[in-house]
């Protein structure tokens, strides 16, 4: 239906729904996938950059975070979003991004100087707890200070995630890897999937 919609083959006016068959005749994505990306590649300029910031964000961002990523900022910016569907608004004014599956293909569409200007932006703005700031920080390329925010966010939320992000943001490090190898293993461990502890253990064991 939505992709009938965006098609224009669906329609409203003052008499009620309306099919347009010729346009239905044209044809529509084969899938939910394909009308999905569709959208996405509908999306340009400002409103993809805005779109970007918020599937960045991950777990919420308010609007006023998103003034500085465009000019001329106005919040009438955020309605073609909504129609897109890949964006939605909580009770509490967050804007949540709701197709993580393309969030990381949307980011690496845009320029890379682009990219690390939202990641900041968030960053200095929108950054509630050490997993975001984590996130953010590694797309910036400051490693360090990525690892160092990693490690407040395990002894919040020790996440097996978290530890494999780590563990590779970290390999430069052969000690520091290998203690987040064997967290994720412990982890996974601990959550019953022994299975999925058998490749992280092996590198904890490998790094010595």
């Amino acid at each position: 239906l939505r992709a009938a919609a965006g098609a224009g083959a669906i329609t409203e006016d003052d008499t009620g729904v309306l099919v347009r068959e010729d346009v239905l005749a044209r044809g529509l994505p084969a899938s939910f996938e394909t009308a999905q990306q569709a959208r996405l590649d509908g999306l340009a300029g400002p409103a993809r950059r805005v779109a970007a910031a918020i599937a960045a964000a991950g777990s919420g961002v308010r609007a006023d975070a998103l003034h500085g990523l465009v000019e001329r900022w106005e919040p009438s910016m955020l309605e073609s979003l909504f129609d897109t569907g890949f964006v939605a608004r909580k009770d509490d004014g967050l804007l949540l991004w709701t197709a993580p599956d393309l969030a990381e293909p949307l980011l690496a569409s845009l320029p890379a100087g682009e990219r690390e200007e939202i990641h900041r932006t968030l960053l200095a703005r929108a950054a509630r707890n050490p997993r975001q700031r984590f996130r953010h920080r590694l797309a910036i390329g400051d490693v360090t200070g990525a690892l160092a925010e990693a490690e407040r966010a395990w002894s919040e939320h020790p996440e097996a995630s978290l530890a494999a992000q780590a563990a590779a943001a970290a390999a430069h490090d052969a000690a520091a890897a290998g203690t987040w190898h064997e967290r994720h293993a412990c982890r996974c461990m601990d959550e019953g999937r022994d299975e999925a502890a058998i490749v992280p253990l092996e590198r904890a064991l490998a790094l010595g």
